[in-house]
């Protein structure tokens, strides 16, 4: 891989720039996830651990395959470069992409909306109330467009999810019981 990465629209960024990007894309999707893996039932430790592992290690060969693919591609300015990659392969497999990428969107719109009717009931009380006002939100978003959604609106929400993130590790870290952490390292020594 090169030590530039083109982003959408076309624009070199360098990989400081890039990391920056990806940092704030993972937030978003973990606080996204996040509503939907905290409303999960309990699990026992060796399963939340093997299955966060298996998907961590299959996203990260995705990732890397896609990002790979776009780096070699000249399809990198277009509004959604996976697609155009796509189309210029041949027919079946332009459509199966089509439909993948809509099933995604609409699985990230799920997972989003549900979060947000949660965290609205909680203090407005209706959930179908919620419900309508995250709809309505939603569908008024969507005109902006696609590339206008990706451009202005997941930086807010990745930057909401880096503070999300940092909270959630900040808490995590003053859960743990201190004393124990000490006692194993004076056993060790």
């Amino acid at each position: 891989m090169s030590s530039s990465v083109v982003s959408g629209g076309g624009q070199q960024t360098s990989g400081l720039a890039n990391f920056g990007v990806v940092i704030v894309y993972v937030a978003m999707n973990m606080m996204l996830a996040s509503t939907v893996l905290t409303t999960v039932g309990k699990m026992d430790k060796k399963t939340i651990f093997l299955s966060s592992g298996i998907a961590a290690a299959l996203m990260g060969v995705l990732i890397f395959v896609l990002m790979t693919a776009l780096n070699r591609t000249p399809e990198t300015g277009a509004e959604m470069p996976v697609l155009e990659m796509a189309r210029a392969l041949n027919p079946f497999v332009y459509y199966l992409m089509a439909v993948v990428i809509a099933i995604s969107i609409f699985t990230t719109m799920l997972t989003a909306m549900s979060g947000l009717v949660s965290w609205f009931s909680s203090f407005w009380g209706n959930q179908s109330f919620c419900a309508l006002i995250v709809l309505g939100a939603g569908f008024a978003l969507s005109n902006l467009g696609f590339s206008n959604v990706v451009k202005f609106l997941y930086p807010v929400i990745g930057a909401l999810g880096v503070v999300y993130t940092a909270l959630g590790l900040i808490f995590a870290a003053r859960s743990l019981p201190l004393k124990a952490v000490f006692k194993r390292k004076k056993q060790r020594a």
